[in-house]
């Protein structure tokens, strides 16, 4: 007998493909919920299969590897979480405590990573230096020259020293280099992995450079030095405002623009600058809109609230931060409340940072199991089956959708649809394109699909955080 419809009509493409060689409770079960018939034996195949297929989410977002036409395929999504109502939550995950970690994800309750940024210091993209062949003993104006590459000399503002052939730099040849007269709008110097020694060289280099912003001494002899924080304090004028890559006290808009790398900068690094204040004028001149990550670290004599000046100009920009990085994990409850728009501080989600819990905390753990717990009663799917023993009583089940149907976005436009159904080894949710798609189109479907009533539907959808 060919399948039909409840009223009768043929099952949509059954007079195209035999449908009835395939299992009569999956033809029957598709068949309540519009599937359409072409994909049942591609579907049956990946059931016998147990071809699940896994989601490549950025950050809680599912987009679609090839494009495909609407009715086209058919996705197999596994079932991360089931359990029948009422439950012992305590009971089903002392039974499986990985599940907690998973779920959580799953849920919202904790974000996906964000790695914190890399503060290997400015990167300049200067020149590398000139291979020549001038012997070791040729003067230093001329070896300076080669290493620059012969530039011209009106217009370098700019400059890198190191390693000049088999020399390296000491006191004695970059007191001897008439770097002052030579380049007076030399801005940024870098020194680094040479023998300077003296705090007194670097004193003269300044006072010769009155344009000089920025000098890099890393890997030399003075960096190693016990006072070489304090001596480079006492000797470097107000105008250096980069030392080694890091901020120093003086800096400026020039400095924050060199340090970040452009005027909109998506991570802003503050590190390491061992601040006293905020200096907001030099804030003026970025545009923070593109902002996610904020870097504060090595900064001890900041307070949460120092940094509120700061945390406005993001709020007024717009920006969606994701992360602020801190020193103590103690003060995690003081920043939040400074940086109230921000997903995380330290990887910490905010909501435990509202609990002043560090996500590495023991306490942690017993808050996001607490939060999930909260959580699966309004997020949770839910089906209905007879009992076992009982089958004139009905029992609800509850499940978790894993990865790829947990990530997929809510639209009252969906381009996907999302079904139940049971099988021989359990349940399962088959998903399948409804309109025509897209390479990297977001996957959506409708969260409340099954809901008519426009006040239940909203109040659904707000249970859920999301809105037509």
């Amino acid at each position: 007998m060919r399948p039909s419809n409840s009223d009768g009509s043929p099952l949509e493409g059954s007079d195209k493909f035999d449908v009835s060689r395939y299992p009569e409770m999956l033809v029957l079960q598709v068949q309540a919920m519009g599937f359409p018939a072409k994909l049942i034996p591609n579907l049956h195949n990946k059931i016998s299969d147990s071809v699940f297929d896994a989601a490549e989410g950025q950050g809680f977002k599912v987009e679609s590897k090839k494009a495909m036409f609407a009715e086209s395929d058919v996705f197999l999504v596994d079932h991360s979480l089931e359990y029948a109502e009422p439950v012992d939550y305590d009971a089903e995950f002392g039974s499986h405590p990985e599940l907690i970690s998973r779920l959580a994800s799953l849920l919202s309750v904790i974000t996906p990573d964000i790695e914190p940024p890399q503060l290997s210091g400015i990167d300049l993209n200067h020149q590398e230096k000139n291979q020549s062949d001038e012997p070791v003993g040729s003067s230093p104006l001329i070896r300076l020259l080669r290493a620059l590459g012969n530039p011209p000399l009106n217009e370098i503002d700019r400059m890198k020293i190191g390693n000049l052939l088999e020399q390296e730099i000491t006191d004695d040849w970059l007191s001897s280099a008439p770097i002052g007269k030579l380049f007076p709008n030399i801005e940024r110097l870098h020194l680094e992995q040479n023998l300077i020694e003296s705090k007194e060289t670097i004193r003269s280099l300044c006072l010769a450079l009155p344009n000089l912003k920025a000098i890099h001494l890393t890997g030399n002899s003075i960096c190693s030095q016990p006072s070489y924080s304090n001596d480079m304090k006492s000797v470097l004028p107000k105008s250096i405002e980069v030392l080694d890559g890091k901020l120093t006290e003086n800096y400026t808009s020039w400095a924050l623009e060199v340090a970040n790398g452009s005027e909109t900068p998506s991570v802003l690094r503050l590190g390491n600058a061992d601040m006293s204040e905020l200096r907001t004028n030099a804030f003026k001149s970025l545009n923070l809109e593109n902002l996610h990550c904020i870097d504060l670290r090595g900064n001890p004599r900041m307070t949460a609230a120092s940094w509120r000046p700061l945390a406005d100009m993001v709020k007024q920009a717009n920006a969606k931060v994701e992360t602020v990085w801190i020193d103590d994990d103690r003060l995690l409850k003081d920043y939040a409340a400074v940086f109230s728009t921000s997903a995380k501080i330290n990887n910490t989600p905010l909501w435990l940072c509202e609990e002043g819990v560090a996500v590495e905390d023991p306490q942690a753990s017993e808050l996001i199991k607490k939060k999930v717990i909260d959580k699966l009663p309004t997020t949770a799917l839910k089906y209905q089956m007879a009992k076992p023993d009982s089958p004139e009583d009905r029992i609800t089940v509850s499940y978790v959708l894993d990865e790829l149907g947990s990530y997929i976005g809510h639209s009252a436009r969906a381009n996907f649809r999302l079904g139940m159904i049971f099988t021989s080894s359990g349940t399962i949710s088959i998903l399948w394109p409804v309109k025509n798609v897209l390479v990297d189109d977001a996957v959506t479907r409708d969260y409340a699909e099954t809901i008519t009533d426009p006040d239940d539907r909203k109040r659904r959808l707000d249970e859920l955080g999301v809105s037509d």
